[in-house]
């Protein structure tokens, strides 16, 4: 009997032991600086503050220039998701070519790149992290605050943007492996390339019906968004299925085209410019990666701005403070702008000493910066809006016709370029031109 008593004595305590555990492992951390998912997804305000992570994957290197980088190993200013996208996807067309040869940037310039390239490794990790960013963003904000409405809009912009970087994977790469949850497999199978377009088509799919059709803020996707990107993976359907889909990407088209949230711009230089959230050109975007000067880095527009200038051209005219002698285009893309008013003719040509060559002349298997293809200018730190000078200081804009407006209260002059013929020539040099 005593032995009895005994072994439920050391019963309960043993119990009471294993619920002591099971409670001291139910805490709170006591560093006052640790933020658990519980307090990030407490409401929606807090939920936004996450989702903004899962758009900055996009924008943002990192936490900050030099440390903290999203990758390890690499430059991370070389490692943004727009820098190392244009290099992949521009430099082996006539669009691009890069005279660093940083890595292997120049091996695809001649389309000559391997699976283990630095530039190619950095691309495929770039959209790893961000699906997984995604993928942590909506279990948590599902499991914490799946009710909510305005945070079912937040996991459906969420899953926008793990579908498009999975449609980036499935153009690049074609296999990938199809990662939905956290942690729940270190080492996933891969998926065809046909596996993957089905993952994109459905979930776009199905987010088109939940989310908004008018965003709330500039840069948040919307249901067009879906639409578009469907239309867009529809019309290579056939290199990812083997099966065409261009009726369907006509109508995706179409859906986007009648919606009449869109339309285009019709002054071709503000798309590039620094206002082009403000401008009028926000009109003609569908699905934008937000850049300003409080999230700088070395990607981006920063990269497309700097890269671009080099050699005599005042930079300064382009709203930054020098240009960094890496981006050219090729005689074959200047070609296709044969009109001498073409708007989008915009090209630097003429070094200190000499012309640039319109064809590019490849030495020892390198490009060289100097005097080699023209410079595309198309891409400013500037503003479609500027302040009035007194004295009368020409205005610089490309040969076109202009009405302009004058704030005589502010000093400020707004230029929106016109349509109509100009009833008498107007004076300037090729570049300079007085209104």
């Amino acid at each position: 009997m005593k032995k009895n008593i005994l072994k439920s004595a050391v019963l309960v305590l043993l119990l009471v032991g294993f619920t002591s555990c099971l409670s001291e492992l139910d805490q709170e951390p006591l560093d006052p600086d640790t933020i658990t998912a519980k307090e990030v997804y407490k409401d929606a305000k807090s939920a936004k503050s996450a989702l903004a992570k899962v758009y900055g994957a996009l924008a943002l290197t990192g936490q900050g220039t030099g440390g903290g980088a999203d990758i390890a190993g690499n430059d991370e200013g070389a490692t943004g998701f727009s820098r190392i996208l244009f290099c992949l996807q521009e430099l082996p067309t006539d669009e691009a070519k890069n005279c660093w040869g940083d890595g292997d940037l120049n091996d695809y310039n001649f389309m000559t790149w391997t699976a283990t390239g630095g530039f190619n490794e950095a691309t495929y990790n770039r959209i790893g992290i961000g699906i997984s960013i995604a993928n942590d963003f909506i279990e948590n904000a599902t499991k914490h605050l799946g009710e909510n409405p305005e945070v079912k809009q937040f996991i459906a912009e969420a899953r926008f943007i793990r579908a498009y970087l999975y449609s980036i994977g499935m153009d690049l790469y074609g296999k990938m492996p199809i990662v939905t949850e956290v942690g729940k497999d270190p080492k996933p199978k891969q998926a065809t390339r046909k596996e993957v377009f089905a993952f994109v088509e459905k979930e776009l799919k199905e987010i088109e019906g939940i989310l908004s059709a008018t965003p709330k803020e500039y840069g948040r996707v919307n249901k067009y968004a879906a639409t578009a990107l469907l239309s867009r993976i529809y019309l290579n359907a056939e290199v990812y299925t083997g099966t065409p889909k261009w009726s369907e990407a006509k109508a995706k088209a179409e859906e986007v085209i009648n919606s009449g949230e869109y339309r285009l711009h019709t002054i071709y230089p503000e798309l590039f410019m620094a206002d082009n959230n403000t401008n009028g050109a926000q009109n003609e975007f569908i699905f934008v990666l937000s850049q300003t000067g409080n999230n700088s880095n070395y990607s981006g527009t920063t990269f497309l701005v700097h890269a671009a200038g080099g050699d005599d051209m005042n930079m300064a005219t382009f709203g930054v403070n020098g240009g960094w002698y890496g981006n050219i285009t090729t005689g074959s893309f200047v070609d296709l702008f044969t009109e001498g008013n073409d708007t989008r003719k915009m090209f630097h040509t003429k070094d200190k000493s000499e012309e640039r060559t319109k064809n590019i002349v490849k030495q020892n298997g390198k490009i060289s910066f100097g005097g080699n293809g023209y410079l595309i200018t198309k891409w400013t730190n500037l503003t479609s809006t500027k302040v009035l000078k007194t004295g009368g200081d020409n205005i610089l804009v490309n040969p076109g016709v202009y009405n302009i407006t004058i704030d005589t209260e502010n000093n400020t002059y707004t230029l929106e370029r016109s349509k109509e013929p100009a009833v008498e020539p107007t004076t300037g040099t090729a570049n300079s031109w007085g209104i």
